[in-house]
């Protein structure tokens, strides 16, 4: 067994439930909506599951404030919309 996957299993409890550190990420976006959704799946999709992302958005005139709520929806323990 690797090393990595002997510290992910210990911060595994039996139930599945991540017992280990959490990360917080501070996302601040404008006029990102290219590559905002790219970014966000990328980091959702990371092997470690414990991450909570709050993000704030500094008046975008494009499709960026609909992206961030459509994730904002389908995250809601993940994903926090700053005011």
């Amino acid at each position: 067994m690797s090393n990595d996957n002997w510290l992910l299993n210990r911060m595994i409890s039996k139930d599945g439930a991540v017992d280990g550190p959490k990360i917080d990420l501070i996302l601040a976006t404008y006029n990102g909506e290219e590559f905002l959704g790219e970014q966000l799946d990328s980091i959702l999709g990371q092997t470690w599951t414990n991450i909570h992302i709050l993000v704030n958005d500094d008046g975008s005139s494009d499709d960026t404030p609909n992206i961030l709520s459509r994730y904002a929806t389908q995250y809601p323990r993940q994903l926090t919309l700053g005011t």
